[in-house]
């Protein structure tokens, strides 16, 4: 059994197999839903044909084996239970279909031998005239069936891979981290955990000022603030900005204007 395996879907270390198991599974869904919607149709249309009363391969087998001569009258000209019993018959199609879409894989290999065995009796033995339109459902079919065989065995590995049916990463890591216990509960947590408990209670040590590596302060700086208070303007100025010719030194402004 192990060498039908698909080895691109094989369990790898760190769910590393995830997104490729996901894509596949996707495609197959994806396929399961093209049958179904296929099906619908063309059940849809055989069962409006059975109403009129035509008979039909397949699907007018069954109720041939009870009323073998109605199927000599021709198409329009069968009885209503032998078309009311086709009908059914295609509401049995659609529930494989339907069937098909969850996880019994096997109603799409039963579809496809319907589809196929639709063709082969379509062109081989004549009912009616209207034999080419199941003869056209019947090719059709087998198209959209052709990737039911390794859908299934794909499905069935991926049923029996680790991750199904999400794959997806996020879950798993949660899962593997809620199996682990948590770090407070172990020895080595329960130590850390006592350690920094005694340090907090533990007295605060004297908090030294730092040294101050500042030059002093100039002396200069230190010097009485002068008393300007009071001091005519003459008087705070003589002797100090008086120049040795005596006069005053004033600034002139030129009366030209400049652009």
């Amino acid at each position: 059994m192990d060498e039908y395996m698909n080895e691109e879907l094989r369990e790898k270390p760190n769910h590393a197999h995830y997104p490729i198991c996901r894509g596949r599974l996707s495609d197959i869904e994806k396929h399961s839903r093209q049958i179904f919607f296929y099906t619908l149709i063309v059940c849809v249309i055989m069962a409006f044909f059975s109403v009129l009363c035509v008979p039909m391969h397949v699907i007018g087998w069954l109720p041939m084996i009870f009323n073998s001569e109605e199927i000599s009258k021709g198409a329009f000209n069968v009885s209503f239970g032998f078309g009311f019993t086709q009908v059914l018959c295609c509401v049995a199609i659609v529930v494989f279909s339907v069937l098909n879409l969850g996880k019994r894989k096997t109603f799409g290999i039963v579809l496809f031998v319907i589809y196929m065995v639709l063709t082969i009796s379509s062109i081989f033995f004549t009912l009616t005239g209207l034999d080419v339109i199941t003869t056209i459902i019947g090719i059709m079919g087998m198209y959209y069936c052709r990737g039911v065989f390794r859908d299934g065995k794909d499905y069935q590995q991926l049923a029996n891979t680790e991750g199904f049916p999400m794959f997806s990463v996020v879950l798993a890591e949660y899962d593997d981290q809620k199996g682990k216990p948590n770090f407070l509960h172990t020895k080595s947590g329960k130590d850390y955990y006592d350690s920094m408990n005694q340090q907090s209670a533990a007295p605060a040590a004297p908090v030294q000022q730092p040294q101050s590596y500042v030059k002093p302060q100039n002396p200069l700086g230190n010097m009485p603030e002068l008393n300007t208070s009071g001091m005519s303007r003459s008087g705070a100025s003589e002797g100090l900005f008086k120049p040795k010719s005596g006069k005053e030194g004033t600034i002139s402004f030129s009366p030209l204007k400049l652009r």
